[in-house]
């Protein structure tokens, strides 16, 4: 699922995130070395008293857009999930840059479907570093690859009522997977977040129809027709994940997965 002005954008870097420092402090100790061809680097961010206090301090490296987006949610829940999602995203690039949080400038490519300036992130100080966002229900997740990337999480007890329509949106072939399954909710947001992944990764939002691409396999990975491996990932007991990356040569990706406050390289999935 993607927050406000997510919608098409393609735990930390093994450091709890209560040990953030300040905003324009001193540089990463080192740099983390980029993920290679075919491997995504995920990290899961969950929203805890801690991460919501070191993103409060940190919140001043955010844009004045992004400020307003957050001002603008009702729930304070919402507004953290928000905060930490987006502080994380930058904390995260950080460490990959070798840079002081502050100086973490993200970018955007232009909307396929208006050309405004809200497509999927760019980061300009590392064009060879792709870099995807989803946050849902008190967990974000960022996903960077040295190849385009989406990522997806969407909460297990999503409300019925978001889920009505979405069936009639998906290609026949994940209509079908979804009426022949014995839980056709579970199959519905299975199909549904790898769905979501797949269009951040190729980059195109609303201008890409539902419908146009299938991802209804029985296993836990596949390869849609134009090549986006797509993958479910464990995003934990209340969340469903997918990653979607084009590997080259037809490798298959590797997925390695880091939740924050737990050490770098938690599990890999391959």
């Amino acid at each position: 699922m993607s927050g406000p002005g997510d919608r098409g954008t393609t735990g930390s870097t093994g450091a709890d995130d209560r040990t953030a420092g300040p905003t324009t402090g001193p540089r990463s100790a080192g740099m983390v070395p980029p993920p290679r061809r075919g491997e995504v680097r995920l990290h899961l961010i969950p929203v805890t008293a801690a991460s919501v206090a070191a993103a409060g301090r940190a919140a001043d490296v955010l844009s004045a857009e992004e400020h307003e987006k957050a001002a603008a949610l009702r729930r304070p829940v919402d507004r953290d999930l928000y905060l930490v999602a987006h502080v994380g995203l930058r904390r995260i690039v950080a460490a990959h840059l070798g840079a002081a949080l502050g100086e973490v400038v993200l970018g955007a490519a232009p909307c396929p479907s208006c050309g405004g300036p809200h497509g999927r992130p760019l980061l300009p100080q590392a064009p060879g570093l792709h870099v995807s966002l989803s946050h849902a229900a008190r967990l974000a997740a960022v996903a960077l690859a040295a190849d385009e990337v989406g990522v997806d999480v969407e909460p297990c007890d999503r409300p019925d009522a978001d889920l009505q329509g979405l069936t009639s949106q998906l290609h026949p072939d994940e209509r079908r997977l979804v009426a022949a399954s014995g839980d056709r909710r579970a199959a519905l947001l299975r199909c549904w977040v790898r769905k979501e992944a797949a269009m951040k990764a190729r980059g195109l939002g609303l201008a890409e129809p539902l419908d146009a691409h299938s991802t209804a396999w029985p296993g836990d990975r596949g390869v849609t027709a134009d090549g986006l491996h797509v993958l479910d990932v464990d995003a934990g007991p209340a969340h469903l994940g997918a990653v979607a990356v084009r590997a080259p040569g037809g490798a298959t990706p590797t997925i390695v997965v880091t939740t924050s406050g737990s050490p770098p390289g938690q599990r890999a999935q391959p």
